[in-house]
């Protein structure tokens, strides 16, 4: 097992000063990063930077581009996206898994409706030697009918066509323990995002148990951005994750390639923050 950073922790330098922001994640001591394709303004990081600079450059590095989180805006349906150029611009970086970050699914059709899509766009990806990814947050974890619309779109896709990025704390925040998500997953899941908890908050960890009555009407989005809580996470080893005993558990099961660091929320220094992340994470991989 390696460890990564996803460049979404570094966001606001990344969208300052892209070449300087991986600058000085590389000085930071990481190898392996998890781009991310558009800017806080929504648009491709790519349609500014040309790929062959960015190829030379994370070359120059030493940085090897292990996945791309390719973000749906919302109110974008998944088949409107044009998955051809993303595949290619992708192949053609030497990125050979695209993780699909965020997916709104409210209702069991919602989730039906996405896994047959996923399904379509994961054979589209596989064909042109890309691995299709999902990465969750807490809302998926949503129950019905004795199951998690989590559990409904994993059953419902190929796992040939689609894996689990599984991000360890949101399964948290999602009422559900992030040992028992592994195991069930199974080789699907290659890579995992990690982040702490807060150790005292004054709100429940499991999303579902904060949710008000007038919060049953709202989207996934809109739930989303309510209970994001930036402020929740803090830097590795200063919360309340388990690291010793989930990390332990990832090593007996062996499948896990990559555990990508995902710094959220404001730091005082925040390259000084995910510094202390890759140092503490190495006591466990």
């Amino acid at each position: 097992m390696e460890i990564g950073i996803n460049l979404f922790s570094v966001n606001q330098a990344l969208n300052e000063d892209y070449f300087k922001t991986l600058e000085r994640v590389a000085e930071c001591g990481y190898r392996n990063v998890e781009l991310i394709a558009t800017n806080k303004h929504g648009a491709r990081f790519g349609d500014t930077i040309p790929l062959p600079a960015l190829k030379k450059k994370l070359a120059e590095l030493g940085l090897n581009p292990i996945a791309a989180h390719e973000g749906i805006m919302p109110g974008v349906n998944l088949n409107e996206v044009d998955w051809d150029s993303i595949i290619k611009y992708n192949y053609e970086l030497g990125v050979n898994r695209i993780v699909i970050p965020i997916l709104r699914i409210d209702t069991i059709h919602d989730t039906l409706t996405t896994a047959e899509q996923l399904n379509k766009i994961g054979i589209n990806c596989r064909e042109n030697g890309i691995q299709l990814y999902i990465h969750n947050h807490a809302l998926e974890f949503k129950k019905e009918d004795d199951t998690t619309l989590f559990h409904l779109l994993v059953e419902n896709t190929d796992p040939s066509n689609l894996k689990v990025e599984l991000d360890l704390v949101w399964v948290t925040r999602g009422g559900n323990e992030p040992v028992a998500v592994l195991e069930w997953l199974g080789e699907r899941c290659d890579m995992v995002h990690q982040r702490d908890l807060k150790k005292d908050i004054s709100y429940p960890i499991n999303i579902f148990d904060e949710l008000t009555e007038a919060d049953k009407g709202l989207t996934y989005q809109d739930l989303h951005m309510k209970y994001r809580r930036p402020d929740l996470f803090v830097d590795l080893g200063t919360g309340s994750f388990d690291f010793e005993q989930v990390y332990r558990k990832i090593k007996q099961l062996g499948y896990v390639k990559y555990a990508f660091v995902e710094s959220d929320g404001e730091r005082a220094d925040k390259f000084r923050s995910i510094a202390n992340d890759l140092n503490y994470l190495k006591q466990y991989i």
